[in-house]
């Protein structure tokens, strides 16, 4: 097989499964990063698979990395919904973990600005692209902002938390 071809054929595929995450009621820019992240495994991996073989292949990668991807938006979610909002300062000591005692402390080393990133993020849920136009930077900047953010927070707790 021509690997040529075999990247086209990749590309529909991809397409066709971008469309698919949508209809399933993905954003499009959720569908769009886990298509790109598939995308790249699938050209990094050293198994060529018929064309037969490919598509039921890639359902299942794009689904498992669909899952992946809103389980750990969730998590994270959760942790700063009870975080980031005021009322988390009224909780019992009975209610919160250590680890939720840590993690709070970690928000709280983050700066004002980073806090209100993830507040418009993950509370209000705005998209990339708003907090793109409300900041006049490029999505890509917000993106790795947002990532490296998640990232920090995991060295000042000193070990891996779900992303």
């Amino acid at each position: 097989m021509k690997l040529d071809g075999y990247e086209e054929l990749i590309k529909e595929m991809l397409l066709e499964l971008r469309n698919y995450l949508i209809s399933q009621g993905a954003k499009p820019q959720v569908a769009e990063d886990v298509i790109q992240d598939v995308f790249v495994k699938v050209l990094e991996m050293e198994l060529i698979l018929p064309p037969e073989q490919l598509r039921p292949y890639m359902y299942r990668m794009v689904q498992t990395k669909y899952i992946d991807t809103y389980r750990r938006q969730r998590h994270w979610q959760q942790l700063l919904e009870k975080y980031l909002i005021p009322e988390y300062q009224q909780l019992t000591p009975a209610e919160v973990s250590p680890r939720e005692v840590q993690l709070g402390q970690a928000l709280e080393q983050l700066s004002i600005t980073n806090r209100q990133l993830l507040r418009w993020r993950y509370l209000d849920k705005k998209s990339i692209t708003q907090i793109a136009v409300q900041l006049q930077i490029p999505q890509a900047a917000v993106k790795m902002r947002l990532y490296r953010l998640r990232h920090k927070l995991k060295k000042i707790m000193g070990d891996e938390i779900n992303e």
